[in-house]
């Protein structure tokens, strides 16, 4: 298959272009900065030289640059059957009302407009050859709420209303709609967004040596799921209930260390 990836330079990101590779299909890294999709493309094209490895740099919230990638992977894989988009961005870690209005202005547009954006035009394209398009959720999606998350968690939920209205609106066609649930996964993105406020940090890492996982170990689930999935629809979740309440059981008798 040959696979689009949006904020593929690092985090979950990266993690999925690479077990895609793994399993030898081939995939376009996207970020914004042209000088890290090179590095990127130059060490995965060293690991995997018999897959077809693309890069287009662009930002996202630009419509005509998101146009311009899905017809650039076009033309050099033949064809786009997966879609991913998953560039996104947290805000800082502030109330919601002492936030600069640029930091808003930042996460609102990457992680909603972004999301629009990238599912118009592969939509578009897709209608008469089919395809998959998958938006990643976030904290937030579920409904979620903690303090200095009230804009990222806004985005989030926001983007799960947008990927089940717009898969109804595919129903009857070749096109399949769906999300991808990550749960916590340990990326400069999660990093960034623990508070250096002592007592709300310690919470933090504890909370999130429970229930986070490596970008590689989520990656390997979510790809293995996608690449069986034939519905529209489709809700792939990582972190689930159960999972969910197992963390926390078995977090009494022994503790994980992964921060």
């Amino acid at each position: 298959m040959n696979v689009v990836i949006t904020g593929s330079t690092r985090g979950i990101g990266y993690a999925l272009a690479e077990e895609f590779l793994q399993f030898g299909h081939n995939v376009m890294i996207n970020g914004r900065d042209r000088m890290k999709c090179a590095e990127i493309y130059r060490h995965l094209h060293g690991k995997y030289p018999d897959n077809l490895i693309h890069i287009y740099a662009c930002d996202v919230t630009c419509y005509n640059s998101v146009d311009r990638m899905y017809w650039e992977a076009n033309r050099y894989f033949g064809s786009v059957d997966i879609w991913i988009n998953n560039a996104g961005m947290t805000q800082e870690m502030e109330y919601f009302y002492n936030l600069e209005k640029s930091n808003i202005d930042q996460v609102v547009d990457l992680n909603i407009k972004g999301v629009i954006y990238g599912t118009m035009v592969a939509t578009k394209n897709m209608l008469k050859s089919g395809g998959y398009i998958y938006n990643m959720e976030g904290y937030g999606s579920n409904n979620m709420m903690t303090n200095y998350m009230t804009i990222y968690g806004t985005t989030k939920r926001a983007l799960t209303y947008y990927t089940k209205s717009a898969s109804k609106e595919v129903k009857n066609s070749g096109v399949k709609i769906g999300t991808l649930s990550p749960g916590m996964v340990i990326t400069d993105l999660l990093l960034s967004g623990i508070t250096t406020e002592k007592e709300e940090r310690d919470k933090t890492v504890k909370l999130y040596n429970i229930l986070a996982d490596k970008p590689e170990t989520v990656a390997k689930f979510l790809v293995k799921k996608m690449l069986q999935n034939n519905k529209n629809g489709a809700s792939i979740s990582w972190l689930t209930s159960r999972k969910l309440f197992s963390r926390f059981l078995l977090n009494l008798f022994k503790k994980r260390e992964l921060i």
